[in-house]
C-alpha cells in the first residue's frame, strides 16, 4: 500500500525498527526514496559518524 507520510514519521518508524531489532528489508525501496529526498535536500551538510570499513 503506498502512502504519503512525513519524514519525521518515517524516520521515528525506522529508529523504532532498528531499536526493536527488526529486520530493515521490508522498507528497502522507501529507503533509497528517502535517501534521495536527503541527498537532494542536504546533500552537502555534515555528521559525524562511527564509519566502519
Amino acid at each position: 500500500m503506498k502512502k504519503e507520510v512525513t519524514i519525521s514519521e518515517f524516520v521515528d518508524a525506522l529508529l523504532k525498527r532498528i531499536e526493536e531489532e527488526k529486520d530493515i528489508n521490508c522498507c528497502k525501496e522507501d529507503l533509497q526514496v528517502f535517501c534521495d529526498h536527503v541527498v537532494s535536500k542536504m546533500g552537502e551538510d555534515k555528521i559525524e559518524v562511527n564509519w566502519q570499513q
